[in-house]
């Protein structure tokens, strides 16, 4: 409210509002009639008010200055004694300053910092509090005052306190707002950029010809009616539409000039025999021109503020439905492309699913072809297998013939000849036929582990539901012997019933358990823990030993065919785990190792929830 001002020095702004005050309050006393430190005519009230908004409340010593200066030397003119007139002087000067401060601080209460001229809230706090409540104050202090000490008699206390009242709410009402307006930097350009020169000559001269005709005219007694006093409000309202605030306050200020100056000299409709009744029409006119014109000001600038703002509101609105155009645009150009690089991803989709299924009918006809070719070979191999053994075996029922041979004609040979006869009838020849035999049984062994492997590829799976539990213990019953002789504690979970092939889920648990017995560590008792548990809606299985434990290297090929780790002291093929791992795999499931070198292993295998899957 006040940072345009503050630049004034404080001290040049304390000297301008005493001396101001002081002048103005000189003028009002000069009018007075009815007491010579009561006035009908109090400009100093609205100059108070106004200096104390413009500069701020710090500003108030200079207006208790000032009133006191110039009641002082009222009082002291009248030849009061110097003690009464200080002291009176002093409570008159508190009540004009506290007058004005209450002003002030009842309209940063109501309506903050802003200017109050602005909206009809504002202009109705200023006259309820600054133009009625605030003279309320400073007319009792100031005429109690006078009272008390006897520079006026209690018998006239009312018309002096009606005379004090009215001159403080004409002076809030006319000198307040005209120095508030006239405080704005704006105003010039309001009142002189935006009108022509002619226009306010034009309103000037039919302010001046309304005021003096209407108060300073002599009409007939029968003319001289209140309702001519508001035959003004049209070049009011003049100035209230065409230059704003400015307009209105200088309108008020020069109309109620005329309104004052006539009453006094006994002219216009407001000059009545009984002064306090002509100073009650005045005052009431001047109260109600002013509040009108402040109050249709304010309705216009809110208006032409609400049309500011309708109008930023639709270049916003435009400046929106601009950027939402182009946003919609580009998001539409953004929607075609994806359509299209949709259409493609769907075409590369169809050759690339295209691709996948012959890739898959290539591969299927590769791996039957494969199977029949493992069966077909393991198959054909059977037959040169059983030659070879069985002409081996003739063989050495030849070499027994002819050891009877040698027998006899072995006389006939040196004692050298003799000894190597022996040794190739005796060592070689049953060595190399060992050897031989030794040599089929383990190539028919290979051959049988490779047609089971591809069988177990071939066989149509049947699937149903199952009890595990009765299949771990159908296992376990074909190992009874093993897990009694070495005293293995198998411990089983409670297992669930899950949709497999029955005869797979046996043979899967026969080589798992089978490899946990017979690969325990014979320095500690076996253990052997079976168990389940839900992981990802899948049911993973496990069994868990702490046998020998395989090595972290080998760990990654004992799902190999024909792979072996560890000690060979247990007979067989390394096909085991291979049989496994091909029938989880055929279930839509898989099968891991986690193993400890001396500690143990936990194999673990999940099937397929869906035998849509498998």
């Amino acid at each position: 409210m006040m940072s345009k001002h503050q630049k004034i020095p404080f001290s040049l702004a304390f000297i301008s509002i005493t001396v101001a005050y002081y002048l103005t309050a000189k003028f009002g006393l000069s009018l007075a009639f009815v007491h010579s430190s009561v006035s009908s005519v109090w400009p100093p009230t609205g100059f108070a008010i106004a200096a104390l908004y413009i500069f701020g409340t710090r500003i108030w010593p200079a207006v208790f200055l000032g009133a006191f200066t110039i009641n002082l030397e009222t009082f002291l003119t009248g030849n009061y004694a110097l003690g009464t007139s200080s002291i009176v002087a002093f409570f008159i000067a508190l009540g004009n300053t506290f007058e004005a401060v209450v002003a002030i601080q009842g309209l940063r209460l109501f309506i903050g910092n802003s200017n109050p001229l602005h909206t009809t809230r504002g202009v109705r706090c200023f006259f309820v509090i600054g133009a009625l409540f605030a003279p309320m104050l400073s007319a009792t202090i100031g005429v109690t005052s006078l009272c008390i000490f006897a520079i006026a008699e209690w018998r006239i206390f009312f018309e002096l306190w009606l005379t004090w009242f009215l001159g403080d709410v004409g002076g809030a009402a006319t000198v307040a707002p005209l120095m508030i307006c006239l405080s704005e930097t704006k105003w010039k350009s309001t009142f002189i950029h935006t009108t022509k020169i002619i226009e306010i000559m034009a309103f000037f001269v039919c302010l001046f010809f309304v005021g003096g005709a209407i108060f300073l005219g002599r009409f007939p007694v029968e003319f001289q009616q209140y309702f001519l006093a508001y035959l003004s409000i049209p070049p009011v309202l003049w100035g209230v539409f065409r230059f704003k605030e400015v307009g209105a306050v200088l309108s008020v200020i020069v109309i109620v000039s005329f309104a004052v100056w006539g009453t006094i000299n006994h002219n216009g409709p407001f000059s009545k025999g009984f002064v306090p009744e002509s100073l009650l029409l005045l005052e009431t006119f001047t109260f109600i021109i002013s509040l009108t014109a402040l109050l249709i000001s304010a309705l216009r600038n809110t208006e032409q503020n609400l049309m500011r703002t309708n109008e930023d509101l639709e270049k916003c609105v435009q400046q929106r439905t601009a950027e939402l155009t182009k946003t919609n645009e580009l998001l539409q150009r953004q929607i075609e492309e994806r359509d299209i690089a949709q259409q493609e991803l769907w075409k590369y989709k169809e050759l690339l699913e295209e691709r996948i299924r012959e890739r898959t009918q290539n591969l299927e006809i590769a791996n039957k072809e494969i199977k029949t070719f493992v069966y077909i070979v393991s198959h054909d191999l059977q037959t040169p297998l059983i030659n070879i053994k069985g002409f081996a075996g003739e063989l050495r029922y030849c070499i027994d013939d002819l050891r009877e041979i040698i027998h006899t004609v072995k006389k006939h040979c040196s004692v050298e000849h003799q000894k190597k006869l022996q040794k190739i009838f005796s060592e070689d020849i049953p060595e190399s036929l060992d050897f031989i035999e030794t040599s089929v049984v383990k190539i028919n062994n290979l051959t049988q582990a490779v047609l089971k492997l591809s069988r177990l590829g071939r066989k149509e799976l049947c699937f149903e539901t199952i009890d595990v539990n009765t299949v771990v213990q159908s296992s376990l019953k074909s190992l009874a012997f093993q897990i009694e002789q070495k005293n293995v504690q198998v411990m089983i979970d409670s297992l669930p019933c899950v949709v497999v092939d029955e005869i797979a889920m046996q043979q899967i648990f026969d080589n798992i358990l089978t490899n946990a017995i017979i690969y325990l560590d014979t320095t500690r008792q076996g253990i052997v823990k079976i168990g389940s548990k839900k992981e990802n809606n899948r049911t993973l299985f496990f069994v868990e030993d702490n046998g020998r434990g395989i090595s972290e290297e080998d760990q990654g090929k004992i799902f190999d065919t024909f792979q072996r780790c560890g000690p060979q002291d247990v007979p067989g093929e390394g096909m085991g785990l291979a049989y496994v791992r091909s029938l989880v795999r055929r279930h839509g499931g898989e099968i891991y190792c986690r193993s400890q070198l001396g500690k143990g292993s936990t194999f673990s295998f999940f099937i397929s929830p869906n035998t849509d899957e498998v």
